[in-house]
């Protein structure tokens, strides 16, 4: 549990935890790479970020509600089930990578200044959203 609180690195920061809530403004944050692996991340809210890239193996991730997710270098976002982005924003100043069953974007951000690649096994939303790339852009949905 992590609301309202803080875990950073001033290198690389890995952890494996069945759940991770990063609610209400909670941060997980590195000057290195940042790789997390969890069943369902909550960052409603909250901020993740890594100035060498972030790696999240996650089965559900809910970035709600000015939530933040932010890569350096880069951005990678293995999502075995849902994907929610609502009022989010999924960022990199280099590569983005998003793997998941579904995601809904409604009014949220994912952008890329490098190329950008999304896919999903089911339906993009993006009502109100943006979905950028300053470098080309692939979208696959079934």
């Amino acid at each position: 549990d992590n609301r309202s609180a803080e875990i950073s690195s001033l290198g690389s920061l890995t952890s494996t935890v069945s759940q991770f809530d990063n609610r209400e403004k909670g941060r997980l944050l590195a000057s290195g790479a940042l790789q997390l692996t969890s069943d369902h991340l909550n960052n409603q809210n909250g901020s993740v970020a890594g100035q060498q890239g972030v790696q999240l193996n996650l089965g559900q991730l809910t970035n709600t509600g000015n939530g933040s997710v932010y890569g350096k270098n880069s951005l990678n976002l293995a999502v075995s089930g849902a994907l929610n982005n609502d009022q989010g924003t999924l960022r990199s100043d280099g590569t983005l990578a998003v793997r998941a069953a579904s995601l809904s974007n409604n009014s949220g951000s994912v952008t890329s200044a490098g190329t950008a690649t999304l896919s999903t096994t089911g339906a993009v939303v993006n009502r109100g959203g943006q979905i950028l790339s300053d470098a080309g852009l692939t979208l696959s949905s079934a």
